[in-house]
């Protein structure tokens, strides 16, 4: 729509029937382009408006899609009040054509309504093509972003850097924390001098968060320039993850404690796996959810402290209280030595590797596995019963994916030998 630079208001529903669009594709005098788009999709013509400053047409003129098939794809006018004819028409545009070198075609300058020879059109101190492809702010308003202040000094991510100055860090002004390791990009650059495009400043294979999480310098491999890297350094530290279980509420926490590399919050992980993991999910006597503790760091021993959860157990049921690991590789629960402590509630025992641990009541425990399944019944019968396995692969044409190591040993998949 056109009306000599003026605004063309339509009643409501017109606005709701046509969906209009201004149209700012200017490439020669009186002649806009139009680019189609998905919002176009499925329409079966294009009206255009046109109109002087007091005078708007109605609908001046037309454009079909059975017209366009038929060759005419433009509509042409001889000024502002003429109401325009459909015709066919080619008009070359050169969509890369920069005049200012601002970053901004010209095509777009003129949708934007930006000055094709002025590099930043409101003077807010970005170019026209910045605002457009990096910031998506409107490059002929000043303060787009946020009133008063102009938009290259607007921080849109509250990131503690203004928007002029991600552009000349090549951070992204969308994104708060541009490499991904923990710090904002306002505290990498004015704080800790690291870098924000990089998450390992000082290459020591700790991320700079890291690093400063563990009183390490980002900036040096070796801080204390003892000899050792940071990475290799090993301190006391701890991580707390609470548990949520509904159905298993015996525990509230879980707090694994150790003397290791690394900083143990971004290397260690706790996870319950309470009706995730089928073996340790129904163990007898569980109290709460099992855990699976895993961890990248370095470390000799390490204490797992389970808190009791006081509103859900009382003193005489937590003195019962046992852990257990999972050895996943003979699939057995090992229990592990427990120390219950009463005055503070937490039952606890010390590791040398993670795996998958639990915490259950010890005396259902062992009762569980000491009970015996009793088959004998007054209408049942006692028999001796001999299972025979032929080995000798005389049977091999009926199962012939089916192969033995010796003579009295199955082995599914392994090579037969005789």
């Amino acid at each position: 729509m056109e009306n000599n630079n003026a605004d063309i208001l339509l009643n409501d529903a017109d606005t709701e029937l046509y969906n209009p669009r201004y149209v700012f594709g200017y490439v020669e005098e009186n002649v806009f382009a139009y680019i189609l788009s998905e919002e176009d999709e499925g329409a079966e013509e294009l009206r255009f408006w046109r109109g002087s400053e007091d005078t708007l047409w109605n609908c001046s003129s037309v454009l079909t899609y059975e017209a366009y098939k038929n060759g005419n794809n433009c509509v042409k006018i001889s000024g502002w009040n003429d109401a325009g004819t459909v015709c066919s028409g080619a008009y070359e545009i050169n969509i890369d054509a920069d005049s200012d070198n601002d970053g901004l075609p010209n095509f777009f300058e003129h949708m934007y309504a930006c000055g094709v020879n002025i590099s930043d059109t409101d003077n807010d101190g970005l170019t026209d093509g910045q605002e457009v492809l990096l910031i998506s702010s409107n490059p002929a308003v000043y303060d787009s972003i946020e009133t008063g202040v102009s938009d290259a000094y607007a921080d849109i991510d509250d990131d503690g850097l203004t928007n002029i100055e991600e552009i000349n860090l090549d951070t992204m002004v969308y994104k708060s924390d541009t490499d991904n390791d923990g710090l904002y990009d306002g505290e990498e650059v004015k704080t800790f001098f690291t870098n924000p495009l990089i998450v390992d400043t000082d290459g020591d294979t700790l991320s700079d968060y890291d690093d400063i999480k563990l009183s390490w310098s980002p900036l040096l491999q070796d801080t204390d320039e003892e000899g050792i890297l940071d990475c290799d350094e090993t301190l006391y530290q701890s991580i707390d993850t609470e548990l949520h279980n509904q159905v298993k509420n015996g525990i509230s926490k879980v707090r694994v404690t150790f003397e290791g590399t690394g900083y143990i919050n971004s290397n260690t992980s706790v996870k319950d796996i309470y009706g995730k993991d089928v073996h340790t999910s129904n163990v007898i006597g569980l109290v709460s959810s099992p855990v699976e503790i895993s961890s990248t760091s370095e470390f000799e021993e390490a204490m797992i402290e389970f808190e009791i959860n006081t509103d859900n157990m009382d003193t005489e049921t937590a003195k019962n209280l046992l852990i257990l690991w999972y050895d996943e590789e003979n699939d057995t629960f090992v229990p592990q030595e427990t120390q219950v402590d009463l005055t503070n509630m937490i039952v606890k025992t010390t590791v040398s590797h993670f795996s998958k641990y639990m915490v259950v009541d010890k005396t259902e425990w062992y009762e569980g596995w000491r009970d015996k399944v009793g088959y004998e019944g007054s209408n049942n019968k006692i028999i001796d019963t001999v299972i025979a396995i032929d080995c000798s692969g005389s049977m091999s044409w009926n199962d012939p994916d089916f192969t033995y190591v010796y003579r009295d040993t199955l082995y599914p998949g392994s090579i037969m030998r005789k």
